[in-house]
């Protein structure tokens, strides 16, 4: 389990919205049951792959959810609380006091420094890689069965080149962010994980080799043309008998 996480500042609608505190109650009927959290689950898309040195990593996930399960999730950051989400999805505490009205909430991800991308000021200034966030959607609808793959950011090289080798990364998770005020309208904020790839045991991996040195892509090309060369030769051949 990694030591820390950090979140990228995806985009923030401003939507205000008030939160009826016991409206089932109040009229009579029992609460909704909430959501299973377990029903959905991420893991790395294309987890294995080699990629060169010079490359940019994209990082893709799938998140699914179970075909088991008894409702859709479902997520609309403009509709206003409780934005589309189902019951007992959305934060309705930060840090112990209780929202009484939201301001905004979106979908973001969690980096977990953890594996052999990242080094001890993860995840930037690292001495191999930076991670680069990726914007995620601000709507999102899986019917149980579904699944849904999108990136969540990229590896880039920390200067020309990274070292080769083998590099691994272990943690990520989808979140729902949601900001707001209490009962003093002191800011909250406050987050409700969706699904991680440790629940998954799902590993991102990459053989990173080195950028061929110019003289080496010389000799591959030359070798290229003189197997082009006797191809057409050999075809002259069979076409003149």
């Amino acid at each position: 389990m990694p030591k820390d996480r950090f979140m990228p500042h995806s985009f923030i609608p401003r939507v205000t919205a008030s939160l009826a505190l016991g409206a089932a109650l109040l009229a009579g009927t029992a609460p909704a049951q909430a959501f299973d959290l377990s029903d959905l689950s991420l893991v790395f898309s294309e987890p294995t792959g080699s990629a060169l040195a010079t490359d940019d990593i994209v990082v893709n996930v799938t998140l699914s959810l179970s075909a088991n399960a008894l409702e859709s999730f479902t997520f609309d950051a403009d509709a206003g609380a409780p934005y589309a989400l189902p019951d007992g999805v959305l934060p309705t505490e930060g840090d112990g006091v209780p929202f009484v009205s939201y301001d905004s909430a979106y979908l973001s991800t969690w980096f977990g420094c953890s594996g052999t991308f990242t080094d001890n000021d993860c995840p930037s200034g690292t001495t191999t890689y930076n991670f680069q966030w990726a914007p995620l959607a601000s709507q999102m609808t899986l019917a149980p069965g579904e699944s849904i793959t999108f990136s969540i950011g990229s590896f880039t090289p920390n200067g020309d080149a990274a070292p080769a080798g083998h590099y691994e990364f272990y943690y990520a998770s989808v979140a729902v962010f949601a900001t707001g005020l209490g009962p003093n309208d002191e800011p909250l904020w406050a987050w409700t994980d969706l699904a991680n790839t440790s629940a998954s045991n799902s590993v991102f991996a990459r053989d990173v080799t080195a950028v061929p040195e110019p003289g080496t892509w010389a000799l591959m090309l030359a070798g290229l043309g003189i197997t082009g060369a006797a191809a057409r030769s050999a075809r002259r051949r069979r076409q003149a008998a």
